[in-house]
């Protein structure tokens, strides 16, 4: 072993021992990622390291190069990949050896973990970057490691809004679940929908209501290549403009998990995609900003499909949220609580948390603490490994909508449930129309019932929860359009659009918020391509206004959207307006005075693996 180090030493010399070739090969890579668990005045860097089976080293070097001006004293510590294979880092000024006297291969992962001492007058952008990179094969041949990623530039001092600004933020909405790093990325879109500049503060909170300080990505800001660790973001907004917020970290880093608050001063709305990068899978979900008694969500636990939640306290003050389960039926099957420190969070599979919900489906209902506030997340994840947000129904909606896109046959199916959160019987009325606005006959089950129709009249219990199926075929003909919701009780719903061929599903919601605008954040840049769906639920025909915008907030195209009543029409983004082709920004649909309107987007990367995108409104 002793021999094998000594080779190694000799090899990253250039001196070749004992008859051991020195030729250098190529594989595998080392780079840098920003940690963001760093003290005030210090950035900590990850070096990770990654090899294709079989081709793992045995000893890594290379030297972490920055400016001398910005940086008064560095300290290192070995990572997890490394002492699970019980290697030694020893640094010498910028440059680092891993070593150890075994032939232990080093696993992919965090082989060091780099602590810089900023100086007090550091500038904004401290570039990190990686040169030098060599390691060892168990036979003590010279591997080179390319740096991917290897040059790291970090903002060490992000902006912070000044003292008069931030007094004059208020309390906007939350996001009861982020996620970074371990393959996870968390996107929050802010858009501001108002007609002057608005303010927006995203503060980010840990399980135990800490500050979560997470590696970011400000890829609109100007900066967009330099990495930020903070535990919240303040960025002015341009009228009618966006902003990305991307908390991502290295797949070989743990999952980090919390949830983030968003105070504005303006008209400020938010979307918010939870991303699985490894599968390209995600979630998309609109930041919560109603404040209700209680929360009602959907599960089912059958065949295979996993319920997950998160809820997060809003509160400055410990909470302890009642919980209430409920089967179909609305027949209650178990009560207990879940406490939360001040601005905690919890995230859970539903049947790790409440055994009673193994093998089973209804809802769950989490009831806002008297003088309280909460935010809470459903993610459906069915045996094909996509998955989906599940709508939240809360005591303040006012039930009913319209869903703005259905298609069944051809590989397409669309399910729809019914949630009756009254406590007393409700009639809910599903009608199903076509583009042109007449009635649109569907082969549907309903309690076990195979029917075709345009129609579905059911009364649900208190508390019950109803499945419309669709019944088409992958060799039927493709049926698409819209559907309407009406109820003399407390019934709202939403539909899963389920494409069979790739097992694909998203969720499509009621639009009860009967708004003037509704505005859609649209990404047709690097290979995206964005999916419109537009439904008129009045019974008049409609001229809807067009305006599309660049992430600048810059105009960049109008138009109008004719639709009968109760009329619907679905289209590629690009191909209605060239303008967006390659774009990304916002389009916002107005709605005709005395009319109501419902608006979907659908996200559609080249993997296939498409998602909704939720609208907001001014």
């Amino acid at each position: 072993m002793i021999r094998r180090l000594i080779r190694f030493l000799a090899i990253t010399a250039g001196i070749g021992i004992g008859g051991v070739s020195t030729c250098v090969a190529q594989s595998g890579s080392l780079s840098l990622s920003l940690n963001s668990n760093a003290a005030a005045g210090t950035i900590s860097l990850n070096v990770v390291v990654a090899a294709a089976p079989g081709a793992e080293p045995v000893a890594l070097q290379w030297t972490l190069d920055y400016p001398d001006a910005d940086v008064v004293g560095s300290t290192a510590v070995a990572g997890p990949a490394a002492t699970a294979a019980s290697k030694t880092l020893t640094c010498v000024g910028k440059r680092c050896m891993l070593w150890g006297i075994n032939g232990l291969p080093i696993e992919n992962g965090v082989v060091a973990v780099m602590t810089l001492q900023l100086a007090n007058s550091a500038s904004n952008e401290v570039v990190f970057e990686l040169t030098d990179t060599l390691a060892a094969s168990p036979t003590a041949d010279a591997i080179l490691r390319s740096p991917v990623n290897g040059s790291l530039p970090v903002n060490p001092q992000p902006f912070v809004f000044p003292p008069t600004i931030a007094a004059g933020l208020g309390f906007t909405g939350s996001v009861a679940q982020v996620a970074s790093a371990g393959g996870w990325e968390t996107k929050i879109n802010l858009i501001n929908t108002g007609g002057a500049t608005a303010n927006a503060r995203t503060q980010f909170f840990a399980d135990n209501g800490n500050a979560f300080n997470t590696a970011l990505s400000l890829p609109q800001s100007s900066t967009p290549n330099v990495w930020v660790g903070a535990s919240l973001v303040d960025q002015t907004l341009a009228p009618g403009a966006t902003f990305v917020i991307d908390s991502t970290g290295p797949d070989s880093q743990a999952t980090q998990i919390g949830s983030a608050q968003l105070s504005t001063f303006g008209s400020v709305g938010a979307l918010v995609r939870l991303h699985y990068v490894p599968t390209d899978q995600e979630a998309a979900l609109l930041l919560e900003t109603r404040d209700a008694s209680s929360y009602m969500l959907a599960f089912d636990n059958t065949n295979g499909i996993a319920t997950g939640v998160a809820i997060a306290n809003l509160a400055s003050v410990a909470e302890s949220v009642p919980v209430v389960i409920r089967d179909n039926n609305g027949a209650s099957v178990g009560t207990t609580s879940i406490s939360l420190p001040a601005n905690g969070h919890s995230a859970f599979i539903l049947t790790d948390q409440f055994a009673t919900t193994i093998g089973q489906s209804g809802t769950i209902e989490f009831d806002t603490p008297v003088g309280g506030r909460i935010s809470v997340l459903g993610i459906r994840f069915p045996p094909s490994g996509s998955f989906t947000a599940i709508p939240v129904i809360a005591s303040s909606d006012p039930y009913g909508g319209s869903m703005a896109h259905i298609a069944v046959g051809s590989g397409w199916t669309s399910t729809v449930e019914l949630i009756n959160s009254g406590e007393t019987p409700a009639q809910a009325h599903l009608r199903f129309f076509s583009d042109e606005g007449s009635p649109l006959p569907v082969a549907v089950t309903v309690s076990g019932t195979a029917t075709t129709t345009w129609t579905v009249d059911q009364t649900l219990a208190p508390h019950a929860r109803l499945v419309i199926q669709s019944n088409g075929l992958n060799s039927d003909p493709l049926q698409v359009g819209a559907a309407q919701l009406t109820s003399d009780g407390k019934v709202s719903g939403f539909s899963r659009l389920r494409y069979e061929p790739n097992q694909q599903e998203t969720i499509v919601p009621a639009e009860w918020r009967r708004a003037s605008a509704y505005v859609l954040a649209f990404d047709n840049s690097n290979g995206l391509a964005t999916g419109v769906a537009v439904a008129n639920a009045s019974a008049n025909g409609v001229s809807i206004q067009v305006v599309i915008r660049d992430s600048t907030g810059t105009q960049i195209e109008s138009s109008a959207i004719a639709l009968s009543a109760n009329g619907h029409s679905a289209f590629a983004l690009t191909d209605r307006f060239p303008a967006t082709v390659n774009q990304s920004g916002t389009i916002e649909f107005d709605t005709a005075s005395g009319g109501q309107i419902s608006v979907l987007g659908m996200r559609l990367p080249a993997s296939g693996k498409f998602s909704c995108i939720p609208v907001v409104v001014p």
